[in-house]
């Protein structure tokens, strides 16, 4: 019998190993042990890499190190397996205001180690499937300077997703061009992009962040994903003709009317609109193909009040506040009926406590989507003291409901053990009466208001699993309790 196919058993056991254990630590803890788990663990070690100029974890040093610095270690570098890149480089103080000239700042340690990690991953041409670069104060092409993106083994030949927010000035922007553009032209598979700059005021030039935009069509002609936050151009030259997903921030819907037109190919939508006033301007027809919408109640209104398409997935924004007008929730009482079609629904709001659904209105919510697999809902204060209403409404009256995720707030005096015993009998209770046989998972967040409103609440998150027969187990407020959460209500986000 030949032995020997049985000498590469041990690295294919700790491979499957590696891919059940979620926490980096365990992973650096077990690749400590025998050196034939170097290789193997590694892999999982360093494949998703974050690099800020404030981290000191092991992880960053090692993929700083010069070849010479790993002897003995001779196998392959580690910032050769990076495949998941995310910069993060944020100098200014919270205090500083204006724009940041780069070239007058002292180049602090945590920034050298982060560029000699990246020229690491660009030297041993890493595989990079996505790239993350966030900055108050670096431009694009002096993190990049060192690139050479001619190469065909640069790294870039793969990547499938690019998420920037950086300074964007006069001064540089031919060379941020260049950078932007190489970038975006080195991989065919590029699909996503997402411009980031919430949060930067101050740090880039509107005008030429508008040339860098104005590239973007060029330069990244197979887009399927766009997420901007920042006016869409009104020019028939900014388009995509392979745009399935677009997300947007703080510019109101109305004005993307001539961008929508030329897309109607998109099928998630997710619109966060500064302006929340109702808008009486219907935009009846557009976007026929959306079959997952997230935005405010009063951007859904201005688009599909009349003839709503067929929507899977419905996620919609309260708002500052839930008191609609007796108009706007007539209308948005047709739109719900009107779409049938709806599984998912998540109707959220802010964290402001007093922002939520009242009983009345969850109420309707059966009859008007009845075949809804998926419901999130945040409950308003008064909603919340009738627990046990609330299940009556929901569970009995939704047979397809296969996860709830509910959002409770209660006063100060309340504990956490005490609510947790009362919602959990009355899940047990309704369980057992057959009134929730499709569901399979119960997510529970319960805030407790602070009576001092400056101060925020406690909060703490409880879940459910439908066992083998009626009744919910209870499972451990623990990651693998969010994971599971997460990945059912994925929203787009």
């Amino acid at each position: 019998m030949d032995w020997s196919m049985f000498s590469t058993l041990p690295n294919e056991v700790l491979d499957i190993v590696s891919e059940t254990i979620e926490a980096y630590r365990d992973l650096f803890s077990i690749s400590l042990a025998p050196r034939r788990c170097y290789s193997v663990f590694n892999r999982r070690l360093y494949e998703y890499s974050d690099i800020t100029i404030d981290d000191y974890s092991k992880k960053i040093a090692t993929l700083a190190l010069s070849d010479s610095d790993r002897i003995p270690l001779t196998g392959p570098h580690p910032a050769s397996l990076v495949q998941h890149l995310e910069l993060t480089i944020f100098l200014r103080s919270a205090e500083e205001d204006g724009k940041l000239d780069w070239e007058m700042l002292e180049t602090p340690p945590g920034l050298l180690r982060a560029t000699l990690a990246l020229r690491n991953i660009f030297k041993h041409r890493a595989a990079l499937r996505d790239v993350t670069f966030l900055s108050d104060s670096v431009p694009l092409w002096k993190m990049f300077e060192e690139v050479d993106f001619s190469a065909a083994d640069s790294g870039f030949g793969v990547l499938e997703e690019f998420i920037i927010g950086c300074p964007v000035l006069r001064k540089g922007l031919e060379q941020d061009l260049g950078v932007y553009d190489s970038l975006c032209r080195s991989s065919t598979r590029l699909t996503r992009l997402e411009f980031s700059w919430s949060g930067f005021e101050g740090v880039h030039d509107s005008d030429a962040l508008s040339q860098l935009v104005q590239h973007i069509p060029n330069s990244c002609p197979n887009l399927k994903e766009l997420s901007l936050d920042l006016r869409v151009i009104d020019d028939p030259n900014f388009t995509f003709p392979h745009l399935e997903i677009f997300r947007m921030q703080y510019f109101a819907i109305i004005y993307c009317r001539a961008f929508f037109l030329r897309h109607p190919g998109i099928q998630k939508l997710k619109f966060s609109s500064e302006e929340c006033k109702y808008n009486t301007i219907a935009l009846p027809g557009i976007l026929p193909k959306v079959r997952h919408f997230g935005g405010s109640v009063t951007d859904y209104l201005t688009l599909y009040r009349k003839s709503p398409p067929s929507i899977d997935c419905l996620d919609v924004f309260i708002g500052k506040e839930w008191n609609l007008s007796t108009v706007e929730e007539a209308l948005l009482t047709t739109a719900l009926s009107n779409t049938k079609t709806v599984r998912k629904l998540f109707l959220s709001g802010t964290e402001e406590y007093r922002v939520g659904l009242d009983l009345e209105f969850l109420a309707t919510i059966p009859e008007l989507c009845p075949r809804l697999t998926h419901l999130l809902c945040k409950l308003s204060p008064e909603a919340s003291m009738e627990y046990y209403s609330v299940y009556s409404v929901i569970l009995p009256n939704l047979k397809s409901l296969l996860h709830l995720k509910l959002d409770f707030h209660y006063p100060s005096g309340h504990t956490f053990d005490v609510l947790h015993n009362l919602h959990s009998q009355t899940i047990s209770e309704l369980g057992q009466r057959g009134e929730a046989l499709a569901l399979q998972t119960i997510h529970l967040l319960f805030w407790i208001i602070s009576l001092d409103l400056n101060v925020p609440g406690d909060f703490k998150r409880f879940s459910f699993i439908k066992g083998s027969g009626k009744d919910f187990l209870i499972l451990p407020v623990r990651e693998e309790a969010f994971d599971i959460e997460f990945r059912i209500f994925d929203r787009l986000y």
